[in-house]
C-alpha cells in the first residue's frame, strides 16, 4: 500500500502564512496609530484599550508566521509505503529537515497515538535489539522513536493505512486496530481564524459598552 501526499496542504499553509503575515503588518500599524491619537488627545482611554488589542493581535499572528515559515516545506517527494513486513516512510520533520524510516514489523515494540492536538499520527517504538529498522538520517543514528504524521495525507487512506498497518504488528505490541481517536476523522479546528473573529468581536465592546 502506498500513500502519496496531497499538495492542497502545501498550499493551504502558504494561504495561511500570508495572512498571518498581512495581520501581524495591519495589527502593528493600527496599534502604532491608535496609540499616537491617544497621545496626541484625539482618543480617551479606549485608544490604549485599541492600542491592546491590536498588539496582542500582532504578536500573535507573528509567532504564527514564524511557525508556518519553517513548517512549510515540498512535499512532493514524501510517502508512506507499507508493504508485508515493514513500513518506509518520507515526510517533513519539524526542524525544516525531511526524516526517513524504514522498520521492519517483527522489531516493533509498540505504537502510540500522536497528541490529540496534532492530526492524524502514531509512534512507532523500536525493540532495544533492533538491527534491521532505521530510523533518521546519517546524522541521527540510533533512534529508536519514530512519529508517522498523516497531515498530508488524504485522511481515509491514512485511516486505512493505519488499521492495515495494526493488523501485521507483532504480537505482544501495544495497540488498538480499531481504536481511532474521532479528532483523526474530521479536519482540526482552525484556532486562529477563531482567534481573529474574537478579536473583531473584542473591539465593538466599547461602543456597546456606550450604547447601554
Amino acid at each position: 500500500m502506498l500513500l502519496l501526499p496531497m499538495q492542497q496542504v502545501m498550499y493551504g499553509k502558504i494561504e495561511q502564512r500570508n495572512l498571518s503575515r498581512k495581520v501581524c503588518m495591519a495589527g502593528s500599524i493600527a496599534a502604532f496609530c491608535f496609540l499616537w491619537l491617544w497621545g496626541i488627545g484625539i482618543m480617551d482611554w479606549n485608544g490604549i484599550y485599541y492600542t491592546l488589542l491590536c498588539a496582542v493581535a500582532a504578536s500573535i499572528s507573528f509567532g504564527r508566521f514564524r511557525k508556518l515559515k519553517k513548517a512549510i516545506m515540498p512535499v512532493l517527494d514524501c510517502f508512506i509505503r507499507l508493504e508485508e513486513e515493514s513500513l518506509e516512510a518520507y515526510q517533513p520533520g519539524d526542524c525544516g529537515e525531511y526524516e526517513y524510516c524504514h522498520i521492519f514489523f517483527s522489531e516493533i515494540a509498540q505504537i502510540v497515538l500522536g497528541s490529540r492536538y496534532r492530526r492524524a499520527s502514531f509512534y512507532i517504538v523500536l525493540k532495544d535489539n533492533a538491527v534491521k529498522s532505521s530510523i533518521g538520517m546519517a546524522d541521527t543514528p540510533g533512534r529508536r522513536i519514530f512519529l508517522v504524521k498523516g497531515e498530508v495525507y488524504d485522511r481515509k487512506e491514512f485511516l486505512t493505512m493505519y488499521q492495515n498497518f495494526c493488523e501485521k504488528l507483532p504480537a505482544g505490541a501495544e495497540h488498538g486496530i480499531l481504536e481511532i481517536p474521532d479528532g483523526w476523522r474530521r479536519e482540526p479546528v482552525d484556532m486562529y481564524c477563531i482567534f481573529l473573529w474574537l478579536i473583531s468581536a473584542f473591539f465593538l465592546l466599547p461602543v456597546f459598552y456606550m450604547i447601554l
